[in-house]
């Protein structure tokens, strides 16, 4: 039920922490693009039929202008962006607090963006803070840090014992409640 983006992190980990090249920023968008192309499809079932809002996001064909070359299974779609009943932007969506199993309201979301990925000029803070990474002070590594509970503090704690994984878990599980229900 909860979505993260951490692409960036995902091809910087992969390449050895080597900065990240016009290649691999292109190979991360034909990723991004496959796995938005193959968000969740239910197959029609004579019971309950297809849901409406199905498949969840959906690549979009690519339209006139210059683009990166990509490999043949996503050259025919836009490498710029793509359409989808689940905006996978929000941390927390809100078709998972909807009762009906298929509700008729659902908001298609069209134009979610992929140009962070490979063009630092067309979107640079998004480009920067997600592909490249921002620099953080040592002050700001140590103000999140001391959001967790002194019971896990890293830096006099060395392990976590079952028991404080599972106060972790309970303190992070009200954070996400308490931050949830305030922002509904």
């Amino acid at each position: 039920m909860i979505t993260s983006n951490a692409l960036g992190h995902d091809v910087y980990s992969r390449n050895n922490r080597a900065p990240i090249d016009e290649g691999k920023k292109i190979e991360a968008l034909e990723t991004a693009m496959r796995t938005i192309n193959n968000a969740y499809r239910e197959k029609p079932s004579r019971r309950s039929g297809a849901l409406k809002h199905c498949p969840a996001t959906f690549l979009v064909p690519k339209g006139q202008g210059s683009c990166p070359v990509l490999k043949k299974d996503v050259a025919a779609f836009a490498p710029d962006h793509y359409d989808g009943y689940f905006n996978t932007d929000h941390l927390l969506p809100s078709v998972f607090f909807q009762e009906a199993r298929d509700p008729k309201d659902i908001p298609l979301y069209r134009n979610l963006g992929l140009k962070y990925i490979y063009d630092g000029n067309a979107d640079p803070k998004d480009h920067a803070d997600l592909m490249l990474g921002s620099d953080a002070t040592w002050f700001e590594v140590k103000r999140n840090l001391d959001r967790l509970p002194r019971t896990v503090d890293p830096e006099t704690v060395a392990h976590l014992t079952p028991k404080m994984e599972g106060q972790l878990k309970n303190w992070a599980m009200q954070r996400l409640k308490d931050r949830t229900w305030a922002t509904i």
